[in-house]
């Protein structure tokens, strides 16, 4: 009898996905910002507009203290940080071996669940989400899928 293994689903509000599609992510690689989940499903995202681009290669630096504010901010609400989505230039649709190390830096430097989402946007408005979760020994990334909820 053949196993069948349920995919994996990342839930995001209507609004939100929205919201990310309007910010100029879409458009200029290595940008980014943050998402906040409630209930299980992704509710909020905040651009990180003060973030700045390494100058020795193409790479996003997250504002961390402007992210942390609105991580504090969100909690007041019941919404918790569940993670990142950053964009790429045309055709990388994967995560980089830098977006791993910082990945890994995240959940090596703050109190998080064992999975996090770290979606790519693509110029053109295409949303690859990878949910990343904390084993035993490294990090395992998934592929997902997109359910967009009103």
């Amino acid at each position: 009898m053949p196993l069948h293994r349920k995919k994996r689903v990342m839930k995001i509000k209507n609004d939100t996905f929205i919201s990310i599609l309007s910010s100029h992510i879409t458009t200029v690689p290595e940008q980014g910002g943050i998402l906040g989940e409630k209930d299980g499903k992704i509710v909020a995202y905040y651009h990180d507009k003060d973030a700045s681009i390494c100058s020795s290669h193409a790479e996003y630096v997250p504002n961390i203290a402007n992210l942390n504010s609105k991580i504090r901010e969100w909690a007041k609400d019941g919404i918790a940080f569940i993670g990142m989505i950053h964009s790429h230039p045309k055709d990388e649709y994967t995560l980089s071996d830098s977006d791993m190390l910082y990945i890994k830096k995240v959940f090596e430097s703050y109190k998080v669940g064992d999975t996090l989402y770290f979606p790519v946007i693509i110029p053109g408005g295409i949303i690859i989400p990878y949910a990343v979760t904390k084993q035993e020994v490294g990090l395992s990334v998934v592929q997902e899928e997109i359910d967009i909820y009103i």
